[in-house]
C-alpha cells in the first residue's frame, strides 16, 4: 500500500448494540496504515472520551486466538507507528467521559511506506548497511550490519580519526532490537549478554535501522512482542513441567537464559565464546582494503643467476660516464693546504738543471 487507508467503526454485537440513551462515541474511524504516517481517529463524541492503543500479539502456542496488549505510550486520538507494528494490526478503543462499553476499529496490517521499502531492498542487494548513532552519554557509535555478522564500532572524535570495533557477533546466536517506545528516536540493541543503547538523529532512522537489523539476522532476531511471546510460554511450559501428578510443584531449577536475555551469574565464559572482541577485519565486510605502497619479493637461491666477464662488462658500458673536472684554480684561491717542506725540496731537485 502506498496511500493511507480509512478504517470505520467495528459492529457492536445485536446483543449489546444499545438503541436508547445517547452514545457518547460514535461513527468512530481511523485514518493511516502506514509506517511513518501518523493515524488520526475521528468521530462523533461527546465531551472528551480515553482512548487506548493496542497492538495485536500472536499466539506461539496454538491454543487460542491473538489477543491484543495495550501499547503503554500511546493515549490519545493519534499514534505514529513504529518498527515494531510493522505487519501487525493496530486497534483503537474510545470510552466516553462517563463510562460505558468501548468503540472500536482495528487497522489492516501495518504496511511498510515506499521509500523505506526501497531502502531495506537496497541493503539487501548490497549486502551490508551502516548507521550512525550516540550514546546517551553522547559517544559516537556505528553499527555495521552485514550479511555473515553485526558490529558496533566506536569513531573518534579526533580530527581524521577512524574507527574501532568494540563488539561483533554473527547470526548464529540471539540478536534483538528494540524500539523505545517512550522516546521516538532510541533504540536498544541486544547482542548476546550485552545491551546497547543508541539515539539515531530521527526517528525514521531508527525504524529503518530496527528493521534493517531484523531483515538481516532473520529468525534469531525477534521482535520486542515476539520475544514477550516467547517468554509467555516458556513461563507456562516450566510450569506444566515442574507440576506433579498430586498438585505440587517439582524443585524450581534455574531456566536458561532468554533469546537476547542476560546470562545468570557464573555463564559469562559460555555466553561470550561465540563473540570476538578485537578490532580484527573480516573479509568482504566494507573495510578498505590495505594496498602497500611498494612490494618487495625476495627470490629463492635456484633463481638466482652469476654474472660472467662478458655481462659484467656489456654492464659497465651503460653506464653513463663520469663528469670531467672542472679547471685548474689558484692555490690561493681554494684555501687548499700548503705543501710540506720535503715535497717543495723534491719539486726543487727535478726542476734543477743537469
Amino acid at each position: 500500500a502506498s496511500q493511507p487507508s480509512v478504517f470505520p467503526q467495528l459492529r457492536a454485537p445485536p446483543d449489546e448494540d444499545e438503541d436508547e440513551g445517547i452514545r457518547y462515541v460514535d461513527n468512530l474511524r481511523v485514518v493511516g496504515g502506514l509506517l511513518g504516517t501518523p493515524l488520526k481517529a475521528s468521530g462523533e463524541f461527546v465531551g472528551t472520551p480515553e482512548a487506548t492503543w493496542f497492538r495485536q500479539r500472536s499466539s506461539l502456542t496454538g491454543r487460542g486466538e491473538d489477543r491484543f496488549v495495550p501499547l503503554g505510550a500511546a493515549q490519545g486520538l493519534e499514534y505514529l507507528p513504529t518498527a515494531d507494528d510493522v505487519g501487525a494490526v493496530l486497534r483503537l478503543e474510545c470510552v466516553g467521559p462517563y463510562g460505558g462499553k468501548p468503540v472500536a476499529v482495528e487497522t489492516s496490517p501495518i504496511a511498510l511506506d515506499p521509500p523505506t521499502h526501497a531502502e531495506l531492498e537496497a541493503f539487501l542487494r548490497k549486502g551490508q548497511a551502516e548507521f550512525h548513532a550516540f550514546t546517551p552519554q553522547q559517544e559516537a557509535r556505528i553499527v555495521l550490519v552485514t550479511r555473515k555478522n553485526i558490529k558496533v564500532r566506536s569513531k573518534s572524535s579526533r580530527m581524521g580519526g577512524g574507527a574501532s570495533t568494540l563488539y561483533k557477533q554473527g547470526y548464529q546466536r540471539p540478536v534483538t532490537a528494540v524500539v523505545d517506545e517512550h522516546s521516538p528516536q532510541e533504540m536498544a540493541l541486544q547482542l548476546g549478554a550485552l545491551k546497547f543503547e543508541l539515539l539515531m538523529e530521527t526517528p525514521r532512522l531508527r525504524d529503518l535501522a530496527v528493521l534493517c537489523i531484523r531483515m538481516f539476522a532473520g529468525p534469531n532476531c525477534p521482535t520486542h512482542e515476539q520475544l514477550g511471546a516467547e517468554l509467555d510460554l516458556a513461563e507456562s511450559e516450566d510450569m506444566s513441567a515442574r507440576s506433579q501428578p498430586d498438585g505440587s510443584e517439582r524443585p524450581t531449577e534455574a531456566p536458561s537464559s532468554a533469546r537476547g536475555a542476560a546470562p545468570p551469574a557464573g555463564a559469562g565464559g559460555a555466553e561470550l565464546g561465540g563473540v570476538h572482541w578485537s578490532d580484527e577485519e573480516e573479509e568482504g565486510e566494507g573495510e578498505e582494503e590495505f594496498k602497500p605502497a611498494m612490494e618487495v619479493k625476495i627470490r629463492a637461491i635456484e633463481d638466482v643467476v652469476v654474472a660472467d666477464t662478458t655481462t659484467l662488462k656489456k654492464f659497465s658500458l651503460g653506464l653513463a660516464p663520469p663528469k670531467a673536472a672542472g679547471g685548474s684554480r689558484s692555490r690561493a684561491g681554494t684555501g687548499a693546504t700548503p705543501p710540506s717542506p720535503a715535497r717543495r725540496a723534491g719539486e726543487a731537485a727535478v726542476s734543477r738543471p743537469c
